[in-house]
């Protein structure tokens, strides 16, 4: 895995369902995260979402952290829009606030492999690194369109 580039991001506003979990839950039964993505995806939530930007990439959220990547975190999926004064009933709107963000960018592979290997990477890199715990998302843009093959990138926010 390279090493993050860092890059300073304007305001993102992002409507989208979500669910609450911590890291330890996804590796059970319980897990949240995969059952998120299944409705997203067999739903078309994507395009439901109102006032979408053109184009729009998904965008995983991970926010309202507890404390670090051990605690609780709410996980929203969805796109980017230009306002959020028309939420649809059963999904949020998120703003990610702008500021100095680490990207990481994975290998291309399989889905959700290459994810959570790169996740693996950063709580190993943010233990000699300033995280913020305050938004972090995975951007899938047209690099996603073949979950067999595809590349993610993941900006973490920066203290």
């Amino acid at each position: 895995m390279n090493e993050p580039t860092f890059v300073t991001l304007r305001e993102m506003k992002v409507i989208g369902i979500h669910t609450e979990t911590k890291n330890s839950t996804e590796l059970t039964e319980e897990a949240k995260i995969a059952p998120l993505w299944n409705t997203y995806m067999t739903n078309n939530i994507g395009l439901s979402i109102p006032n979408q930007l053109k184009q729009a990439p998904t965008i995983a959220i991970y926010s309202n952290y507890e404390n670090d990547e051990t605690g609780k975190y709410m996980l929203t999926i969805g796109k980017e829009v230009v306002k959020t004064s028309d939420v649809p009933t059963n999904m949020v709107a998120q703003t990610i606030p702008g500021g100095r963000y680490a990207i990481f960018t994975s290998r291309k592979g399989v889905l959700p492999e290459i994810v959570f290997e790169t996740w693996q990477y950063i709580w190993q890199w943010s233990k000699e690194n300033a995280r913020a715990f305050t938004y972090d998302f995975e951007f899938y843009d047209e690099r996603y369109n073949d979950p067999t093959n595809c590349q993610v990138e993941i900006y973490v926010a920066m203290k």
